[in-house]
């Protein structure tokens, strides 16, 4: 829909991530379709390719569907709940989200300043370390991000090595049925050929980590639209008006108890998650909803993006109903060498999935 704040404006430069991808040597052939503001589940949306009555899900709706449909070999995303691997998980793709402040970001429009993450989506692992390898720099225009020496993200895809995994009961507790079958199947096709695969639970609450996660995702949504929603509330789809404005009416002493939570939890989980060499557990809780319904549920990705952890997701399976199932692999954060490398082996053992029908 048209949002009369930015109807008609011309941007004057590149954002950071694709000022990278040029400089690498990429062709940016155009814009792909997202939710409005990147947040809004409701609306006009791309369809799935796997099946078009279906969600590519969201809000990088654009960017998953074509990479999938082949139209494009890779495509950017952008994720502050969960809105770069549901949507690949979703359309059979892979999708990586690095380390909050390894890659830029600078020209996005805020969500949430501290967990809006770009992030890539591609059909391999060998793909997303190439495109990690042009993108993860240091930006000096980009307050949040990080000076991070340089590292080989490529040659990290082609040295695949046999990992140490623990299966989130959590997740899979919290899953539907099918996903949660699929997933598991996923795990003892790993564990066949070598993988150690042992059930982990969280060493805190889901419930926690998602209503931190929640508190600050409205808290700085309604700070970066405070202008623009005081004159345009009305051009705000009811979902994104909704959390804004919610958000108004938070006190401040939740939103500094959440930020306190936050490096706690993100402190404890990166020592537990260090037991292993990555956790994996199913990338979405359902299989892509149907249109109408929405873009699909977040929260498998909440924690993630709330803790800055970098994960990945890989096509697993294409279930009963002809749509693709995904896992995700997560690391601690600035380990993405690691994970490229358990990625790669798991996608040698798990495979690709074909091209849409």
């Amino acid at each position: 829909a048209n949002f009369d704040p930015f109807r008609g404006q011309i941007v004057g430069q590149d954002a950071g991530v694709v000022r990278d991808l040029r400089a690498a040597g990429a062709i940016i052939l155009g814009k792909t379709v997202t939710t409005q503001l990147a947040s809004a589940p409701d609306g006009v949306q791309t369809r799935n390719p796997w099946n078009r009555a279906h969600t590519p899900g969201g809000s990088s709706s654009g960017s998953a569907a074509a990479v999938a449909a082949r139209q494009v070999p890779a495509a950017i995303g952008h994720q502050s709940g969960g809105s770069v691997l549901r949507p690949a998980a979703y359309c059979g793709v892979v999708g990586l989200k690095p380390t909050f402040g390894r890659l830029s970001h600078y020209g996005l429009l805020p969500g949430a300043w501290t967990l809006d993450h770009p992030g890539v989506i591609v059909r391999s692992v060998a793909d997303a370390a190439l495109l990690l390898q042009a993108l993860a720099r240091h930006d000096p225009r980009d307050p949040y991000s990080a000076m991070q020496p340089s590292e080989d993200f490529v040659a990290a895809a082609r040295e695949p090595i046999v990992p140490r995994l623990g299966l989130l009961r959590d997740l899979l507790d919290r899953a539907q049925p099918s996903v949660r079958r699929a997933t598991e199947d996923a795990a003892q096709r790993l564990a066949r050929v070598g993988a150690e695969v042992r059930e982990v639970r969280l060493p805190a609450p889901m419930e926690l980590l998602l209503a931190v996660h929640r508190i600050i995702r409205i808290g700085e949504a309604a700070a970066a639209h405070a202008e623009v929603h005081a004159r345009w509330a009305d051009h705000y789809r009811p979902s994104v008006r909704a959390l804004i404005e919610v958000g108004q009416l938070l006190p401040a002493a939740a939103l500094v108890q959440a930020a306190r939570l936050r490096r706690r939890l993100g402190t404890l989980l990166a020592a537990w998650a260090g037991e292993v060499d990555a956790l994996v557990g199913p990338t979405a809780s359902n299989p892509p909803p149907l249109a109408e319904a929405g873009t699909g549920d977040p929260s498998f990705q909440a924690p993630w993006t709330l803790l800055g952890f970098p994960n990945i997701t890989l096509p697993i399976s294409i279930g009963a109903d002809g749509l693709p199932h995904g896992a995700q692999l997560i690391a601690r954060p600035w380990a993405e060498r690691r994970l490229l490398r358990i990625a790669a082996w798991c996608e040698g053992v798990l495979g690709p999935l074909p091209a849409p029908p």
